[in-house]
């Protein structure tokens, strides 16, 4: 699709992906390789602690079994597995039991980096609206509370 503009000349995202975590990451990723490439995804947490991984989960591990793909959408390379033998080498796979949950927190920001995913983090969605035929969007900025708007 070719960009597109307002009146004014502000840029016009095709979608704007609300929440940076898992599900947030996997639908900008999906729809990357869709070639869907006029996006952004917003969280207002920090990249390192976007989901519940770090934060208010209070579960060490997670429930299902270490092998199940999550994040990656099925491309080997991508999945948790893949990088933890990357970084921890094949033996801790085989030694691990289920996935400590600040293990898959440090995966997905691996994710997100790898993959170059357009994700803003620290941004909170204030509003948004009708404007002419497309949506104004009301942000702030978290670590400078300065506010701003954009167009989906």
């Amino acid at each position: 699709m070719p960009p597109s503009f307002t009146e004014g000349g502000e840029k016009v995202f095709d979608v704007l992906i609300v929440g940076g975590g898992q599900g947030g990451l996997d639908i900008t990723f999906q729809l990357v390789r869709e070639r869907v490439n006029n996006i952004l995804t917003i969280g207002m947490a920090d990249s390192d602690l976007e989901g519940p991984w770090n934060t208010y989960a209070r579960m060490p591990i997670l429930r299902s079994p270490k092998e199940v793909n999550g994040a990656g959408l099925n491309i080997p390379s991508l999945a948790f597995q893949s990088w933890y033998e990357a970084f921890y080498g094949l033996k801790a796979w085989n030694k691990m039991g289920k996935t400590p949950t600040n293990l898959w927190a440090k995966y997905l920001v691996w994710y997100s980096k790898v993959l170059n995913l357009p994700v803003r983090n620290k941004v909170r969605l204030d509003a948004f609206e009708p404007f002419q035929d497309i949506q104004k969007v009301s942000l702030t900025c978290l670590t400078t509370n300065k506010k701003n708007n954009l167009y989906a």
